[in-house]
């Protein structure tokens, strides 16, 4: 483990940025097609924020152990 990583931060940190890119390789079609002009804003906004739900939904246990992550950062 230690090889890979400084510590789990840094596994969580690392599974983030694979959770981000799967999210950009989602969504990336509707942006090409938004920049040809062949699908209106509107429904760009609406099919990404479809798109960002359901993956989203589909790595919950991943948010939920990164909001944790968060939180436990915070102080007031």
């Amino acid at each position: 483990f230690y090889v890979h990583f400084a510590g789990k931060e840094d596994l969580v940190d690392d599974l983030l940025g694979e959770f981000n890119d799967a999210f950009a390789r989602r969504v990336e079609p509707l942006l090409r097609a938004a920049a040809a002009g062949s699908l209106p804003l509107e429904d760009v906004v609406r099919a990404a924020a479809g798109e960002m739900l359901d993956h989203w939904r589909e790595h919950r246990a991943f948010i939920e152990c990164y909001v944790r992550r968060s939180a436990s950062a915070l102080s007031v």
